[in-house]
């Protein structure tokens, strides 16, 4: 098994990027060839939200928020993730849902709001280990057609010195695509869950039975590496964050962006839209009043775009 343990997201989760080499054997699998470090375990004590400060990944922080914001909402609906990234229907069966939607299946689907329950377990036993939320489901093993079937199975929550720890269950991990997005978006119903229970979020812990690296995006990843660059302790957005994508969830998923109470948020994604119709960064005027932000907006223009708001 492969470790991968810090008290900071951007260095951990580079340590995995660095893990993958062009020695590793190459294994076949259902979408291509790839790198398979097989079992590892990321665990990370940190009061940050999550996501990973990397230079040259060019994460996509417009669909990271609209992802959270979705999976709080519990929505099984294509069009929010479709409206950041237009190809992403082709993971839905009628172009309308998304079947393996985590927020849908966590809030919805079984016919139990599993985050509330997980609350309720833990205020009346605070010692229990019984406040598992189940995302992955019997009947995933008889669809064969799906191109969404849910990555991630279920969520652990235990409390220890008084904070609330999470351990996520995880059957397949694409380390490049899937892990930074994966470690936001499950970092958001932590701290859901211990800001209701009244306590501090404690460790991340996020285990996968396959942790791979296809073979089309080693080329990236090795890109990135000779670079060398990684924010390490000057940015970081702390994980209160989530409280302004919690408010203003319903307005970014529903698409009323203009009426989103976030400053930056507000920002972020009226920017984004215009952004999409004129291609031109003055879109994103007013982006040194959010660093933090602007940062990723930055890494995301220069990584796939070619451009750079010179920040």
């Amino acid at each position: 098994m492969e470790y991968f343990v810090g008290d900071n997201y951007s260095k951990t989760y580079y340590s995995a990027l660095k893990a993958f080499s062009s020695d590793s054997t190459l294994t076949e699998s259902r979408v291509g060839d790839c790198y398979d470090l097989s079992t590892a375990m990321f665990s990370i004590r940190s009061l940050s939200c999550g996501l990973p400060f990397v230079k040259g990944r060019g994460l996509n922080i417009f669909f990271a928020i609209m992802e959270v914001a979705w999976i709080y909402s519990g929505s099984n609906e294509l069009k929010p993730l479709q409206t950041i990234i237009d190809n992403y229907g082709k993971y839905s069966e009628d172009n309308i849902h998304l079947y393996g939607a985590y927020g849908y299946r966590i809030f919805n689907k079984f016919g139990v709001n599993q985050v509330e329950k997980v609350i309720k377990e833990l205020l009346d036993s605070p010692e229990s280990r019984r406040a598992v939320i189940s995302i992955y489901a019997a009947g995933d093993l008889n669809n064969l057609t799906s191109l969404d079937i849910p990555c991630n199975i279920s969520l652990l929550f235990k409390i220890r010195d008084n904070q609330l720890d999470m351990t996520v269950l995880n059957r397949s991990n694409d380390v490049y695509k899937g892990v930074p997005y994966n470690l936001f978006v499950f970092r958001l119903i932590q701290f859901y869950i211990s800001r209701e229970l009244d306590i501090q979020v404690g460790l991340h812990n996020h285990f996968t039975d396959s942790l791979h690296l296809y073979k089309e995006d080693f080329p990236k990843v090795a890109n990135l590496l000779k670079q060398d660059e990684i924010v390490k302790d000057n940015l970081e957005l702390d994980v209160s964050f989530f409280n302004e994508i919690i408010i203003d969830s319903a307005n970014i998923v529903g698409l009323n962006w203009n009426s989103i109470k976030s400053k930056r948020l507000r920002w972020l994604f009226t920017s984004y839209r215009e952004f999409k119709e004129i291609k031109n960064i003055s879109s994103f005027e007013g982006h040194n009043e959010f660093l933090e932000l602007s940062w990723f907006v930055d890494d995301w223009l220069q990584t796939h775009h070619d451009i750079s708001l010179d920040l």
